[in-house]
Protein backbone atom coordinates (compact mmCIF):
# COMPACT_ATOMS: atom_id res chain seq x y z
CA UNK A 1 0.00 0.00 0.00
CA UNK A 2 1.20 3.48 -1.06
CA UNK A 3 1.75 6.61 1.49
CA UNK A 4 -1.46 8.04 -0.72
CA UNK A 5 -3.59 5.19 0.03
CA UNK A 6 -2.41 4.84 3.85
CA UNK A 7 -3.23 8.56 4.38
CA UNK A 8 -6.85 8.20 2.74
CA UNK A 9 -7.69 5.08 4.79
CA UNK A 10 -6.67 7.25 8.07
CA UNK A 11 -8.46 10.22 7.12
CA UNK A 12 -11.67 7.77 6.12
CA UNK A 13 -11.43 6.48 9.77
CA UNK A 14 -10.88 9.74 11.97
CA UNK A 15 -14.03 10.95 10.16
CA UNK A 16 -16.12 7.78 10.12
CA UNK A 17 -15.77 6.39 6.61
CA UNK A 18 -16.78 9.79 5.10
CA UNK A 19 -13.74 10.44 2.56
CA UNK A 20 -15.75 13.70 1.73
CA UNK A 21 -13.97 15.87 4.90
CA UNK A 22 -10.62 16.85 4.57
CA UNK A 23 -7.93 16.37 7.43
CA UNK A 24 -9.59 19.31 9.26
CA UNK A 25 -13.23 17.67 9.56
CA UNK A 26 -14.29 20.03 6.50
CA UNK A 27 -16.68 19.04 3.56
CA UNK A 28 -15.22 19.38 0.57
CA UNK A 29 -14.57 23.11 -1.23
CA UNK A 30 -17.96 22.74 -3.43
CA UNK A 31 -19.83 22.66 -0.20
CA UNK A 32 -18.60 25.10 1.63
CA UNK A 33 -18.51 28.95 1.41
CA UNK A 34 -17.23 31.05 -0.79
CA UNK A 35 -15.69 34.02 1.14
CA UNK A 36 -12.63 31.88 2.10
CA UNK A 37 -8.92 33.10 1.74
CA UNK A 38 -7.64 32.90 -2.03
CA UNK A 39 -5.00 30.94 -0.26
CA UNK A 40 -7.06 28.03 0.90
CA UNK A 41 -9.17 27.66 -2.38
CA UNK A 42 -8.06 24.82 -4.03
CA UNK A 43 -9.20 22.91 -7.28
CA UNK A 44 -12.41 21.16 -6.76
CA UNK A 45 -11.00 18.36 -8.58
CA UNK A 46 -8.32 18.03 -6.31
CA UNK A 47 -10.00 15.36 -4.28
CA UNK A 48 -9.20 11.71 -3.71
CA UNK A 49 -9.93 9.29 -6.81
CA UNK A 50 -13.49 8.82 -7.87
CA UNK A 51 -15.42 10.69 -10.78
CA UNK A 52 -14.70 13.89 -9.57
CA UNK A 53 -10.70 13.74 -11.16
CA UNK A 54 -12.55 13.36 -14.59
CA UNK A 55 -12.33 16.28 -17.13
CA UNK A 56 -15.46 18.57 -17.80
CA UNK A 57 -16.78 18.78 -20.61
CA UNK A 58 -17.18 23.12 -21.26
CA UNK A 59 -18.71 23.72 -24.66
CA UNK A 60 -22.24 22.31 -25.38
CA UNK A 61 -21.15 18.75 -27.70
CA UNK A 62 -21.19 19.53 -31.49
CA UNK A 63 -19.21 17.89 -34.21
CA UNK A 64 -17.33 21.01 -34.96
CA UNK A 65 -14.25 21.70 -33.36
CA UNK A 66 -12.92 24.46 -30.65
CA UNK A 67 -9.35 25.97 -30.23
CA UNK A 68 -7.36 29.21 -29.36
CA UNK A 69 -9.29 28.82 -25.45
CA UNK A 70 -8.39 31.45 -22.69
CA UNK A 71 -9.40 30.85 -19.07
CA UNK A 72 -10.25 33.78 -16.60
CA UNK A 73 -10.53 33.23 -12.65
CA UNK A 74 -12.33 36.19 -10.47
CA UNK A 75 -10.02 38.49 -8.11
CA UNK A 76 -12.85 38.39 -5.87
CA UNK A 77 -14.93 34.83 -5.98
CA UNK A 78 -12.27 32.11 -7.06
CA UNK A 79 -14.88 29.65 -8.09
CA UNK A 80 -16.07 32.60 -10.81
CA UNK A 81 -14.24 31.23 -14.05
CA UNK A 82 -14.71 32.60 -17.65
CA UNK A 83 -13.76 31.14 -20.96
CA UNK A 84 -14.09 31.16 -24.38
CA UNK A 85 -13.14 29.35 -27.71
CA UNK A 86 -13.05 29.48 -31.56
CA UNK A 87 -16.44 27.20 -32.21
CA UNK A 88 -16.74 26.10 -35.72
CA UNK A 89 -19.91 24.19 -35.49
CA UNK A 90 -22.18 26.09 -37.81
CA UNK A 91 -19.47 26.35 -40.15
CA UNK A 92 -18.10 29.96 -40.29
CA UNK A 93 -15.96 30.31 -37.19
CA UNK A 94 -17.37 31.63 -34.48
CA UNK A 95 -16.69 32.79 -30.91
CA UNK A 96 -18.54 30.77 -28.02
CA UNK A 97 -17.55 32.11 -24.61
CA UNK A 98 -18.48 30.52 -21.17
CA UNK A 99 -18.95 30.96 -17.80
CA UNK A 100 -19.20 28.96 -14.32
CA UNK A 101 -19.62 30.13 -10.49
CA UNK A 102 -18.56 26.43 -9.02
CA UNK A 103 -14.85 25.73 -10.04
CA UNK A 104 -15.69 24.86 -13.60
CA UNK A 105 -17.61 21.82 -12.28
CA UNK A 106 -20.59 23.01 -14.54
CA UNK A 107 -20.25 25.70 -17.92
CA UNK A 108 -22.73 27.89 -19.38
CA UNK A 109 -22.19 28.78 -23.12
CA UNK A 110 -22.91 32.03 -25.06
CA UNK A 111 -22.17 33.08 -28.64
CA UNK A 112 -20.93 36.39 -30.18
CA UNK A 113 -23.36 36.78 -33.08
CA UNK A 114 -20.99 38.15 -35.78
CA UNK A 115 -22.37 41.63 -38.01
CA UNK A 116 -23.48 40.38 -41.30
CA UNK A 117 -20.66 42.79 -42.85
CA UNK A 118 -18.09 40.19 -41.32
CA UNK A 119 -19.68 36.61 -41.36
CA UNK A 120 -17.24 34.87 -38.58
CA UNK A 121 -15.63 35.58 -35.44
CA UNK A 122 -12.58 34.19 -33.45
CA UNK A 123 -9.62 34.90 -31.45
CA UNK A 124 -11.78 35.19 -28.06
CA UNK A 125 -10.03 37.39 -25.31
CA UNK A 126 -11.72 38.17 -21.45
CA UNK A 127 -11.23 39.70 -18.53
CA UNK A 128 -12.61 39.84 -15.15
CA UNK A 129 -12.34 43.15 -13.46
CA UNK A 130 -11.81 44.27 -9.78
CA UNK A 131 -15.00 43.91 -8.50
CA UNK A 132 -16.20 40.77 -10.61
CA UNK A 133 -17.13 42.25 -13.53
CA UNK A 134 -16.96 40.16 -16.68
CA UNK A 135 -16.04 41.39 -20.13
CA UNK A 136 -15.35 39.49 -23.73
CA UNK A 137 -13.89 40.23 -26.57
CA UNK A 138 -14.19 38.62 -30.16
CA UNK A 139 -12.65 39.69 -33.29
CA UNK A 140 -15.53 39.64 -35.93
CA UNK A 141 -13.60 39.14 -39.41
CA UNK A 142 -14.54 38.64 -43.28
CA UNK A 143 -12.74 41.11 -46.02
CA UNK A 144 -11.85 43.28 -43.32
CA UNK A 145 -11.83 43.13 -39.41
CA UNK A 146 -13.11 44.66 -35.93
CA UNK A 147 -12.59 43.93 -32.47
CA UNK A 148 -15.78 43.93 -29.99
CA UNK A 149 -16.10 44.04 -26.53
CA UNK A 150 -19.53 42.62 -24.65
CA UNK A 151 -20.17 43.19 -20.62
CA UNK A 152 -21.80 40.88 -19.10
CA UNK A 153 -24.21 42.31 -16.18
CA UNK A 154 -24.37 38.21 -14.82
CA UNK A 155 -21.40 37.12 -14.55
CA UNK A 156 -21.07 36.01 -18.00
CA UNK A 157 -24.45 34.46 -18.86
CA UNK A 158 -25.79 37.20 -21.20
CA UNK A 159 -24.02 39.90 -23.07
CA UNK A 160 -27.00 42.75 -23.72
CA UNK A 161 -24.73 44.70 -26.19
CA UNK A 162 -21.63 44.09 -28.30
CA UNK A 163 -19.25 47.17 -27.94
CA UNK A 164 -17.10 47.78 -31.20
CA UNK A 165 -14.12 48.77 -29.84
CA UNK A 166 -11.72 49.54 -32.66
CA UNK A 167 -13.59 49.78 -36.00
CA UNK A 168 -12.44 48.16 -39.57
CA UNK A 169 -9.88 49.54 -42.15
CA UNK A 170 -9.77 49.50 -45.96
CA UNK A 171 -6.17 49.20 -45.55
CA UNK A 172 -5.59 46.73 -42.26
CA UNK A 173 -6.50 44.36 -40.67
CA UNK A 174 -6.46 43.72 -36.64
CA UNK A 175 -5.70 40.42 -35.57
CA UNK A 176 -5.06 38.75 -32.36
CA UNK A 177 -6.11 40.70 -29.38
CA UNK A 178 -5.66 40.76 -26.18
CA UNK A 179 -7.62 42.19 -22.88
CA UNK A 180 -6.68 43.06 -19.59
CA UNK A 181 -8.36 44.64 -16.42
CA UNK A 182 -6.74 46.58 -14.25
CA UNK A 183 -7.14 45.20 -10.23
CA UNK A 184 -4.44 46.84 -8.35
CA UNK A 185 -7.26 48.63 -6.80
CA UNK A 186 -5.18 52.45 -7.63
CA UNK A 187 -6.44 55.56 -9.60
CA UNK A 188 -6.85 53.50 -12.50
CA UNK A 189 -8.46 50.02 -10.83
CA UNK A 190 -11.23 48.70 -13.53
CA UNK A 191 -9.64 50.37 -16.40
CA UNK A 192 -9.54 47.97 -19.56
CA UNK A 193 -6.65 47.67 -22.07
CA UNK A 194 -7.00 45.67 -25.60
CA UNK A 195 -3.55 45.12 -27.25
CA UNK A 196 -3.52 43.65 -30.70
CA UNK A 197 -1.64 43.20 -34.34
CA UNK A 198 -2.48 45.44 -36.97
CA UNK A 199 -1.58 44.08 -40.50
CA UNK A 200 -0.49 46.84 -43.27
CA UNK A 201 1.15 46.95 -46.22
CA UNK A 202 3.33 49.49 -44.53
CA UNK A 203 4.32 47.03 -41.07
CA UNK A 204 2.82 45.17 -38.84
CA UNK A 205 2.93 47.35 -35.66
CA UNK A 206 1.19 46.31 -31.99
CA UNK A 207 -1.47 48.28 -31.49
CA UNK A 208 -3.28 49.08 -28.07
CA UNK A 209 -6.40 50.48 -27.05
CA UNK A 210 -8.09 51.37 -23.70
CA UNK A 211 -11.62 51.97 -21.68
CA UNK A 212 -12.29 53.84 -18.56
CA UNK A 213 -15.77 53.48 -18.73
CA UNK A 214 -16.27 50.04 -18.14
CA UNK A 215 -16.20 49.36 -22.02
CA UNK A 216 -18.71 51.51 -23.13
CA UNK A 217 -16.23 54.30 -24.88
CA UNK A 218 -12.77 53.13 -26.03
CA UNK A 219 -9.23 55.35 -26.80
CA UNK A 220 -8.04 56.39 -30.31
CA UNK A 221 -5.74 53.27 -30.81
CA UNK A 222 -2.04 53.83 -30.35
CA UNK A 223 1.29 52.05 -31.67
CA UNK A 224 3.32 50.68 -29.18
CA UNK A 225 5.64 48.51 -30.78
CA UNK A 226 8.94 50.50 -32.39
CA UNK A 227 9.49 49.82 -36.18
CA UNK A 228 11.72 46.18 -35.88
CA UNK A 229 9.91 44.77 -32.86
CA UNK A 230 6.24 44.10 -34.65
CA UNK A 231 3.93 41.05 -33.73
CA UNK A 232 2.74 39.08 -31.32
Amino acid sequence: MDIFSILCACVAFQSGGNVDEDVFGRPPLRDRQRNLDPKEIISPYDRRGGADRNDVQVSTPSNGNQNEMVIRVSPVDRLHLIGGANDNRNGPYTCAFYSSFDGGLNWNEIFFPPPPQFGNAGDPAAAIGPNGEVYFCPLAFGSTSSIYVGFSPDGGLTVPNWVQAVPPGATRFEDKQYMTADTSGGLLSGALYISWTRFRTSGVPIMVTASFDGSQTWSTPRRISDPPCQRV
